[in-house]
């Protein structure tokens, strides 16, 4: 599978989850996610073997951003250096002071889970938040 057709299956599933309900460490498609629930599902359906951190690695606020560097390199996502976003990236920002949060790339804007919103919602244009990290799926 090439690696565009695999960018285009994350945002498709990410597009699929909008109106999802919000939960922190949620990891069921349809029913329940978090941001990093999102990602993985995204990821698993484009035949990613993605494997979840342990529910303890992470909470709502603090800075995760070693943990998903980790995380993407295991699984063969490349770090994009030429900040240029792309459909099916996964984008880590920083959302508040202490704050490390991820969203998918998607046409005209981003997927992501928002706690405050209580669900998987889209975020038209571009992202109000400071990008810390671009990941994307290899060819």
């Amino acid at each position: 599978m090439t690696g565009q057709k695999r960018a285009e299956q994350i945002a498709d599933f990410a597009l699929s989850q909008i109106g999802v309900r919000f939960r922190l460490h949620g990891r069921s498609p349809g029913l329940m996610l978090d941001c990093v629930g999102l990602v993985l599902r995204s990821l698993d359906a484009a035949g990613y073997s993605a494997p979840a951190p342990a529910l303890a690695d992470y909470q709502l606020r603090g800075d995760y951003t070693q943990t998903i560097s980790r995380l993407a390199s295991s699984i063969g996502l490349i770090r994009a250096e030429d900040r240029a976003i792309q459909i099916g990236d996964i984008l880590v920002v920083r959302c508040g002071a202490l704050q490390t949060h991820l969203l998918i790339a998607v046409p005209d804007g981003c997927v992501h889970a928002h706690a405050g919103l209580g669900r998987v919602v889209f975020l038209p244009g571009h992202v109000p938040w400071p990008i810390i990290q671009i990941w994307r799926g290899s060819d």
